[in-house]
């Protein structure tokens, strides 16, 4: 039984059980046993003394911590891949419903100027100017349809779910505040709260650990040691179990190696300082690479942030000049209508894409600043002062056919 301690050195007790039989002669009297109980112990005073020896299970346990943290990055990476996938799916239903409105709109434009042709109000072509819109208006909904279809088959793949399995994808109201913050504030805030830029500082503790083990190599050796016996009966042939205390031995030393040709140690003690030097820079890299990432970020939150005001401001211009043009239905021709009707599509199009980009930029502000907070459940938790309000569905029909297209398909 030994036991090894963290700085160094070691205690071992032993039972030594000794048996001989002399078969040339007989067997009954040339039989002889006897046992020793044995502690023993010996301690490094100089090379291999301290936290060198404990260096495996230390290496060990703060790799274990590395690979927790890089499991935890994982995790809050994939939720934001995985929610930037649904919230662009989101954004394709979006316009593929602006695209039917429009439809519609370019229905009754057509039944009206065929109407004011016949009367006699508007000449034929302007009939087929309207024909030719509402085609081409059917043909980009199949392509948006056709689009939405691969995205939602290639979401599936992701989620693990099989491609010929059907689901509907629920319109969600996913309410994530804008981060009122300023890039400093958020370099802050990456730097401490960061997984992989605090691996990156750890392992810099690592080399310099590494560093005083290699120096740690070049000592002499200076070790002391002992050892206690406690024998049976010498006189008896068969001792068995009665250990003799007047027998008991004991032994003390100290031993000094002094070397003489430490070349390969020397050579590790280099190789440890440029590895430290190699980590540093490396430490230096990761951390200015987090600071841009940080500042970009918040600039990316700001700048979706007014896409989406200029988009809502298009948006509602040209619903005033269509009212105006209803207003004033009689003397405005088919051409000036499809041309609002496009540039409010346009308009509206661009607002769905600018509200995904703002979510999916406040998703990259909370990955890229650290304060990405997944809970077991696969939820987003509240952090940075960001109170995350829950999705919520829509609608209680679509949440329902989405209720039951889980039971169906299993879940």
């Amino acid at each position: 039984v030994s036991k090894n301690f963290e700085r160094g050195g070691q205690v071992a007790a032993s039972w030594i059980l000794n048996a001989s039989e002399d078969l040339r002669s007989g067997v009954s009297d040339r039989y002889t046993q006897s046992s020793e109980l044995v502690l023993t112990g010996a301690f490094p005073l100089l090379r291999g003394a301290g936290l060198v020896a404990s260096e495996a299970l230390i290496q060990a346990e703060r790799n274990l911590i590395y690979a927790a943290r890089e499991f935890e990055r994982f995790r809050r990476e994939l939720f934001v891949e995985i929610a930037s996938d649904y919230i662009r799916l989101l954004q394709q239903q979006a316009s593929i419903m602006n695209q039917e409105r429009r439809i519609e709109s370019l229905e009754s434009l057509l039944a009206e100027t065929v109407a004011k042709a016949q009367a006699g109000m508007l000449r034929d072509f302007d009939i087929s100017i309207a024909e030719s819109d509402l085609l081409e208006a059917q043909a980009s909904l199949a392509d948006l349809k056709d689009s939405y279809r691969f995205s939602e088959d290639t979401f599936k793949i992701r989620i693990g779910l099989p491609v010929d399995q059907a689901i509907a994808v629920n319109p969600l109201k996913l309410d994530l505040p804008d981060p009122d913050i300023t890039p400093g504030e958020a370099t802050v805030r990456a730097l401490e709260y960061r997984l992989d830029l605090q691996n990156t500082r750890d392992q810099v503790l690592d080399s310099r650990r590494d560093v005083a083990n290699s120096r740690n190599a070049l000592l002499p050796d200076l070790n002391v040691n002992g050892r206690v016996g406690l024998p049976t009966d010498p006189d008896v042939d068969e001792g068995g179990l009665d250990f003799d205390p007047d027998e008991l031995t004991y032994s003390a030393g100290v031993s000094l190696a002094l070397p003489l040709d430490r070349v390969e140690e020397e050579l590790r003690v280099r190789q440890s300082i440029i590895g430290l030097e190699q980590q540093i820079r490396t430490y230096e890299r990761e951390r200015d690479n987090v600071v841009i990432q940080a500042r970009s970020a918040v600039r990316g939150v700001e700048r979706a942030r007014l896409q989406l005001t200029l988009a809502e401001r298009q948006v509602e211009t040209n619903r005033r000049r269509q009212r105006g043009q209803e207003l004033d239905r009689d003397n405005v021709t088919p051409q000036e209508i499809v041309d609002t009707q496009n540039a409010l599509l346009n308009a509206e199009n661009a607002r769905d894409q600018a509200q995904a980009d703002l979510r999916v930029a406040i998703l990259d502000y909370l990955l890229n600043t650290g304060q990405m907070r997944v809970t077991d459940q696969g939820s987003i938790d509240s952090i940075g002062g960001l109170e995350l309000m829950e999705a919520q569905n829509v609608g209680d029909d679509e949440s329902e056919e989405l209720n039951e297209n889980d039971e169906n398909d299993g879940g």
